[in-house]
Formats: C-alpha cells, structure tokens, sequence
C-alpha cells in the first residue's frame, strides 16, 4: 500500500495505530469476535499462547486466564500462518486470533472481545478515503441490516461454536436434568400424540439436550398464563417458545435468548371472497393481536373470539372474512375445524419468533448456556425438524378431497352410481329369471 501497489486494506482488525501512515474508514464493515484455540490436551497451568500484533488489544484475555486457573505468555508472530505452524508443531500450547474462518475445525477454549474490522487506505489519498466514507454511508442507508444478514450467512447459518465458561461447565454438571415448558396443540411445533409431547421444538430440545449432555424434560402446557406462573413458581427451568418482544418478557420477568424459529402469519379467508377485508377475526388478550392486528385494523373491523379456531369458523361462516395465522399451522386448524372452503394468501403480513424464556430469578449462567446453544444450532437442522413434522402430520380426509377437488369427486360419485345401479338392475334379472324357472 506504501509503494502504491494496493488502494485498500480490508478486513483489518486491532489496534489500528500499529499501522504508520494509514487512516480507517469511519464504519465498521464487520465485527468478528476472538477464539482462544487450544490443544486437545487440555489447558495447562502455564500456557505459552501465539497471537499476532493485530489482536491487540484483548482485555478480557486476563480475566478468562484466571477464572480457568492458568497463566500464559503470549508469543508474537508475523502472520496467521507461521502462528499455525508453531501450533501444529507444539511449540506453543494455543494461540489468539480473530473466528473468521467458523468451518475449519478446531479445539476452540474461549470466544470473547469483538474486533471491529475496518478498511485501512493511504492517509495521503483523501479522495479515496472520503468516497469509501460515503459510500459505506450510503450503502447503511440503504441497507442497515447488511452487516447482520452477512454475519448469519456466513456465520451462525452452519453454528456458531459452543464455547463454556467455568461457572457454566459447574451449573450443567449440577444441573443435569431441565424441565421445560412448551405450548401444546401448536402443530407442527408442539402436540400430544401418543401421550407424547412431538414436534419440531422437541426435536430441537433433544439436541439442545445431547450438546449439553443433560436431560431435558418436555411438559406440554395450555397457554402462556399457566407456563409462566409455574416457572416463576421453579416446576420449570425455561419456556421453549417465548415470543420474541422484550416489552411482553419484561411484564413476565423473563430473560430472552436469540431467536431461533420464524413465524410468518399468513392471511386467511374463504376462497370465493374478494377484496379488502372489513372484519378481521383476532383472538382477543394476545399478544399479536395487540402488536399487529389493533394497530392495523380499526375497532370496528375487528371481531374478536376466544380461541384460533373460533376465528376459522367465524371466517368460514361468513362472521369475518380474514384471520392471521403462522403459515405453517394453518393446514392444521383448517382440517381440525373442517373449514375447507378456506384459503391462504401467499403474502407474509408480519412475522415474529420465538425464542427461550429464563426467569429474571433463576441462575443467569443458565441463560448463557442456552443463549450461546441457540446461536451453536445451525439453521438448515431447525428448518428441517420443522419440514419432516409438518409433512408427517397431515391426514387425509375425505371433506378436504371434496372441497380441493370437486371435479374427480362427481366422476367417482357418477361411476359408483353406475356400478351400484348395474348392481340392482343384474339382480332384478336375476329374480325374473328365477320367478320364471319356478313358474
């Protein structure tokens, strides 16, 4: 870059000063945190661990040293390379630098202080550097969730790796059994079947359960009232389907992880109605149909119920004509109301997610232990317990093969009537013939 050989530095990390006669864009074009790599024979009393002069500065380095009871001495060296060769040679027991690379496998101790990852351009070009500034502006303007959408993409889409501190290595290995709480009759999340709580959010459980190596107890509940009350009672350790709002967990005392499932809510409404909607079926005292449905629908368009399949039957009669329900649960209030003659748009109109629900009063390591879980489970396991469970659950039945497909229906009611009727007139001439041979 000194000789004018390269315009840009990106991705460039640390302590920037290290860097004579270069000056940092103003935005941050990625934040990666930093992985503590260790060898697979454990930590040693005293550590000899390489790092690189862009890592500096790492301030919680210190702390995690002395919780885990080791010292260390930190070997500097020129490039990630020559570090992971002195590593692969066991000249040093560890080293530190920046979770890139979220593929490679490697015994990872500790994941702590973010760096800030900006571009570095010549302090003499201030044209460059001003466009770049404007641009990245711009660019944010734009898009201000780009740097988030990136980093799920290339980071926490395959698992972000799971990483204990101490305290929470000592909560699992006293805790090695969790009860949690799930709504139940939320197919294809949660349902008895064979006295039996199934469904996605257990399947999810029971890997959550295997990679922290404890049980968890699966309690199916009626509705958000009664899950709460009983965790702040101590009958549960956490709710597996907490809505992801802050506003309704602070009113219930509850801690929320990363979300982990999306809800996309789908409008509802019998196949022969047109146009705008004037009566939305809502279930009254909910939260989405505080957040979403009141703020866009006015008191005299909405008609509220009690239950979701209240609304189904309200819309299906003709009392409403529209209902908002997560698209994936849809075919299953539909076949449990027999509402056939409904139909679902394709538009999303809003979305929310669910997430786990700690108590304020419980444990906090227990909230870190499954708020870095959630971020350690991979996107593509938790689409496909989804898929297989709603896939798996459908039945057949023989109201929805009339009302989806009319025209087979007739063809078979017509050839049945054709064979029965064959059937009479063949017996009727039978009995002629027989009346005959007796005459």
């Amino acid at each position: 870059m000194r000789n004018g050989d390269i315009d840009l530095m990106p991705c460039m990390p640390g302590d920037y000063r290290i860097f004579r006669n270069a000056t940092r864009t103003e935005h941050v074009i990625g934040r990666f945190p930093m992985e503590l790599v260790i060898s697979d024979a454990g930590v040693k009393p005293d550590m000899r661990l390489g790092t690189l002069p862009t890592n500096y500065p790492t301030p919680t380095l210190p702390s995690i040293a002395e919780d885990e009871g080791f010292n260390y001495e930190l070997i500097s060296y020129g490039n990630h390379h020559e570090m992971l060769d002195a590593f692969n040679r066991a000249e040093i027991d560890g080293y530190i630098d920046a979770m890139i690379d979220s593929k490679r496998k490697r015994n990872i101790f500790a994941v702590f202080d973010r760096q800030s990852y900006r571009i570095l351009v010549d302090s003499k070009r201030t044209e460059l550097l001003d466009q770049l500034n404007k641009s990245m502006d711009l660019m944010l303007l734009d898009q201000p969730h780009i740097r988030d959408r990136l980093n799920n993409k290339y980071l926490r889409n395959e698992g972000f790796p799971l990483t204990l501190n101490r305290q929470e290595r000592e909560y699992l290995n006293e805790h090695k059994k969790l009860t949690v709480a799930v709504l139940n009759d939320q197919k294809p999340y949660s349902y008895f079947d064979d006295g039996k709580v199934k469904g996605a959010l257990p399947e999810i459980l029971k890997r959550i359960a295997d990679d922290l190596n404890v049980e968890i107890e699966v309690v199916a509940v009626m509705d958000y009232k009664e899950s709460i009350q009983y965790l702040q009672e101590g009958k549960f350790d956490f709710l597996a389907d907490a809505i992801d709002d802050f506003s309704w967990a602070n009113q219930n005392n509850l801690y929320l992880t990363q979300p982990y499932i999306k809800l996309d809510y789908v409008g509802v409404k019998r196949q022969d109605f047109q146009g705008e909607p004037q009566k939305v079926a809502c279930v009254k005292d909910t939260l989405y149909t505080k957040t979403y449905v009141e703020p866009r629908f006015p008191q005299e368009k909405r008609l509220y119920v009690n239950t979701i399949r209240e609304a189904f039957r309200a819309v299906s009669n003709g009392e409403a004509d529209m209902v908002f329900v997560p698209r994936n649960q849809v075919i299953y209030y539909i076949e449990d109301t027999d509402t056939y003659n409904l139909s679902v748009s394709t538009e999303n109109f809003f979305s929310t997610s669910l997430c786990i629900g700690i108590d304020k009063n419980s444990n906090p390591s227990l909230w870190h232990i499954l708020n870095k879980e959630i971020n350690h489970l991979d996107f593509d396991f938790i689409h496909a317990a989804i898929n297989r469970n709603q896939t798996s659950k459908i039945h057949f039945s023989p109201k929805w093969f009339i009302y989806h497909h009319p025209t087979e229906t007739i063809i078979f009611i017509v050839i049945i009537s054709w064979i029965i009727g064959g059937i009479i007139l063949y017996r009727n001439h039978l009995r002629h013939e027989h009346v005959k041979i007796i005459q």
